[in-house]
């Protein structure tokens, strides 16, 4: 059978159509793939901090005496030793929220998701003497999370 000119071209313009209806429907499987990874590693993500916050809350437990230093939030610490584990605790618990603070930033993590850490940022900085850190809030974290903290009432100046 041999097809006529017209025909080929009829042909041709509809394998073209098909084409570019084929590359359209790629395209939509393709963002709708992105967005169903990008929600899981959100939720991956989100995962990981709430196991790290479980981390830091089981040191805590299992270890009475520092259960107690952050317990005082760092009130009436008598010894230089309550006081440099007092500042390891609370160092380390402003280093996760400055982690937490970035992967919001970023994108990575939601504002209903970030919303109960911010609240436990604030109750952080009220609550707990930042004064044990010895430095200034900016230069020990600088950037955005730094002036969040001041923001929140960290002192701008501490008490070594």
């Amino acid at each position: 059978m041999i097809l006529s000119d017209a025909r080929l071209n009829r042909l041709s313009a509809l394998s073209s159509v098909v084409q570019g209806i084929v590359v359209v429907v790629a395209v939509f499987v393709g963002l709708y793939q992105w967005k169903v990874q990008n929600d899981l590693a959100r939720a991956q993500n989100f995962q990981n901090i709430a196991q790290q916050a479980a981390a830091f809350n089981t040191v805590l437990l299992e270890n009475g005496e520092l259960l107690e230093l952050w317990s005082s939030e760092g009130k009436g610490l008598n010894s230089d030793t309550q006081r440099r584990k007092y500042r390891e605790l609370l160092v380390q618990w402003l280093v996760f929220h400055e982690n937490v603070y970035h992967q919001h930033q970023r994108g990575w993590l939601d504002d209903e998701a970030y919303g109960g850490w911010q609240r436990d940022l604030e109750y952080t900085v009220q609550h707990h003497d930042l004064r044990v850190i010895g430095s200034n809030a900016v230069d020990l974290f600088p950037g955005g999370f730094g002036q969040l903290l001041e923001q929140l009432g960290g002192p701008r100046r501490t008490a070594g």
